[in-house]
């Protein structure tokens, strides 16, 4: 159970889960009409998706690309046999036609293991708001801080990100709001997390656990992120007055069951 911070009383509210998925937790103080996640809504117009499907069929898809002078949306799917030469002729396009001013979101999804580096015409997107990518990836470049328009990264890394030499990078990114990190090296949300003062959702790996079998709690600097209204990480290891007393904006909280 949770205690509303706006209750005096610390009148509870019960997280409850179904078919072994968890409940979102909803407070009644959220305005009127606003939505919790309206950052999340990405642009829809002028979009591209590409499909790697084992022959040359996405070379007409990338003609598009380049016929589109205000071209918002690039999705790149299931990269995978096509992969590498998929990536070289965007980058050619991309130099070519100079796209890279009007590419707001680009979602990449890899299959293959070779995909180590985020590529390098996604990096020269100036004007990049939301950027989607699972990939093999290990670090994330210094070139990304020069991004300063993203709102929205989510990064599903099966290498293993070490988030404390991210954070670095990310602090420098000042429209940062949304940040989703799949597999880190340390297994621990960082007390540098208090560095990214913007975030209003954040999602990060803390699935490490003491010689007992036990998740490490949040780090107190978490709680110092006075705009965050969209955490998810483990319920137990979540301080409800921590939260509560110092986040008073924090409308939801996503929970999921741990398992040891």
């Amino acid at each position: 159970m949770y205690r509303s911070h706006k209750d005096k009383l610390w009148k509870t509210t019960t997280i409850s889960y179904r078919n072994n998925l968890p409940a979102r937790i909803g407070y009644s103080n959220k305005p009127s009409g606003s939505s919790n996640n309206d950052i999340l809504q990405p642009l829809i117009n002028n979009k591209i998706s590409i499909w790697d499907t084992g022959d040359t069929t996405y070379k007409s898809k990338i003609n598009d690309v380049t016929s589109m002078p205000q071209i918002n949306n690039i999705y790149l799917f299931s990269l995978n046999e096509n992969e590498k030469q998929i990536i070289n002729d965007l980058e050619k396009s991309f130099k070519k036609f100079n796209l890279t001013k009007s590419v707001k979101t680009i979602v990449l999804k890899s299959e293959s293991k070779n995909l180590s580096k985020i590529p390098e015409f996604i990096l020269q997107c100036d004007s990049l708001e939301t950027l989607e990518i699972t990939a093999n990836i290990k670090s994330l470049p210094k070139k990304l801080s020069k991004l300063t328009q993203i709102k929205i990264l989510q990064i599903e890394a099966s290498g293993g990100i070490d988030i404390r030499k991210a954070i670095k990078i990310l602090r420098k990114l000042p429209n940062l709001r949304s940040l989703t990190i799949v597999n880190t090296k340390e297994h621990l949300i960082p007390i540098e997390i208090n560095q990214l003062t913007n975030l209003v959702t954040l999602n990060l790996d803390h699935s490490k656990r003491d010689r007992n079998g036990n998740l490490f709690p949040l780090p107190k600097e978490l709680y110092e992120l006075k705009k965050l209204n969209y955490l998810e990480v483990p319920q137990e290891i979540i301080n409800a007055k921590l939260l509560y007393s110092n986040i008073p904006d924090c409308l939801f909280i996503y929970t999921r069951p741990q398992t040891k």
